[in-house]
């Protein structure tokens, strides 16, 4: 289960430590934050910045939340971590077994650098870096046999899966049919 988010650096927020181990209800004014937290959280169970419902006017998911090299979403479960960044203007990622401690990150109340925290993710007994989308959202929905502690639910059609994913929950284009529904609940249940 998803315990938490943390936004470093990443759209308009220093740092934000978000906790999801409960229910979450965003409140707030307007451009306070709601929807580019909400899409953040999208984002780790899409993968694809492209799909989230941003109007083409508005900056692209990954200059939006990735601006800088030192820009970082980092989502955390009960025993890993999935550490999200850009390098060279590509978003990649590495899974890490093992507690997250934002003691490795942040030390003294400053960002530790880049490799000091790539050598934190690699002292896990078991860390992946995927190469592809498709390849961490593999990982991600249990495709994957050498990666199962990766996953976070075994969904064999999780292409269509994601399909109604993006159509409910893109902010913008929420419009949903009963078609899509009992298309959903086909593939849960």
């Amino acid at each position: 289960m998803l315990k938490r988010m943390i936004l470093i650096n990443s759209a308009n927020f220093q740092f934000a430590d978000i906790n999801l181990s409960k229910e979450v209800f965003f409140v707030g004014d307007n451009a306070s934050g709601k929807t580019t937290t909400t899409r953040a959280l999208h984002f780790l169970y899409n993968a694809n910045g492209e799909q989230l419902g941003i109007s083409k006017s508005k900056s692209t998911f990954a200059k939006h939340y990735f601006a800088d090299d030192e820009s970082y979403i980092i989502y955390v479960f009960e025993s890993f971590f999935i550490f999200t960044y850009k390098k060279n203007d590509s978003i990649k990622r590495w899974f890490s077994k093992q507690q997250f401690n934002i003691g490795e990150i942040i030390k003294d109340g400053k960002l530790v650098d880049f490799q000091t925290i790539l050598e934190y993710i690699k002292k896990a007994s078991l860390k992946y870096h995927p190469k592809s989308i498709e390849e961490y959202t593999n990982i991600l929905y249990g495709q994957n046999k050498n990666y199962l502690d990766f996953s976070i639910a075994k969904i064999d059609n999780y292409k269509i899966f994601l399909e109604v994913f993006n159509m409910i929950f893109n902010i913008d284009k929420a419009i949903v049919t009963a078609t899509d529904i009992k298309r959903a609940n086909r593939l849960i249940g």
